[in-house]
């Protein structure tokens, strides 16, 4: 009953068939989104016989509906508070610390027991670019390590199941974004770090929460306002965060988009 060229019938389109008889009906589909159709079938009898003259065609005889669900990224939602209390949030000029948001992020990491897998973006020690196996490089602004720019469909599937999956075993994550800052970093897009520490949905969608280290007031780094929205059908999380947050304002953007996720352990 649908016109689409990623639903194929595979089965034969007419057999011999008769009461009490089984058919096995087979379907190839590749949709890009959850659908349903029907399947209706069709009875003839041309052929002259002791039962009648031969005179039937095209009689509808049946239908059946068909119901594909894909299942994304998105479907299972939790929502989980955040995962590092505010009296444990790592600002900026917290004593002991190179001033940078790197070691800020690690630092925050390190306070509740936590450290990346991988301090190294590269793999390679010889300068070739290579992406480290821990680290999952969402989104590029130029072609780097064999990956074209824009949005990495199958890194963001699996970056954001490990997000949701670090969040429900109470582990904080480290990410990467793009806010046009111009530091770069060897993926030529990050130029900032934040520390993933909850998920939750509202009236604008699905989103993950994190603490920005770039400020050192914790009613606006730890803020509940700071959101990263996702985006499964452009593969894309990014969000305007906390309207406070002065350092978020101050770049191009004016937003942050995540480009890579590192794996906490």
């Amino acid at each position: 009953s649908t016109n689409d060229p990623k639903i194929k019938l595979k089965s034969k389109n007419e057999f011999k068939s008769s009461y009490g008889s089984k058919y096995s009906l087979e379907l190839e589909m590749n949709p890009e989104k959850s659908l349903e159709f029907f399947v209706d079938f069709y009875a003839k009898d041309d052929n002259e016989d002791e039962y009648n003259e031969g005179e039937l065609s095209d009689v509808h005889c049946g239908r059946i509906k068909v119901i594909f669900n894909i299942k994304t990224v998105c479907s299972d939602w939790s929502t989980i508070t955040s995962v590092i209390p505010k009296e444990k949030f790592i600002g900026w000029g917290h004593k002991g610390i190179t001033k940078n948001c790197y070691h800020y992020c690690l630092e925050q990491l390190r306070v509740v027991g936590h450290w990346v897998k991988t301090e190294r973006w590269n793999k390679k020690w010889d300068g070739t670019k290579e992406l480290n196996d821990d680290i999952y490089q969402i989104y590029l602004e130029s072609d780097v390590a064999g990956m074209q720019k824009g949005a990495q469909k199958n890194q963001f599937l699996k970056g954001i199941e490990y997000l949701k999956k670090a969040l429900k075993n109470n582990k904080p994550v480290m990410v990467g974004v793009d806010d046009d800052i111009t530091i770069i970093n060897d993926d030529m897009t990050t130029e900032h770090f934040v520390v993933i520490v909850g998920m939750g949905k509202d009236s604008n969608g699905k989103f993950f929460t994190f603490y920005d280290n770039a400020i050192n007031n914790p009613k606006i780094g730890a803020s509940s306002k700071n959101k990263l929205y996702c985006d499964c059908k452009n593969f894309k999380l990014e969000g305007i965060g906390d309207l406070s947050n002065s350092y978020i304002r101050g770049t191009l953007n004016k937003k942050y988009r995540v480009s890579q996720i590192r794996e906490t352990k």
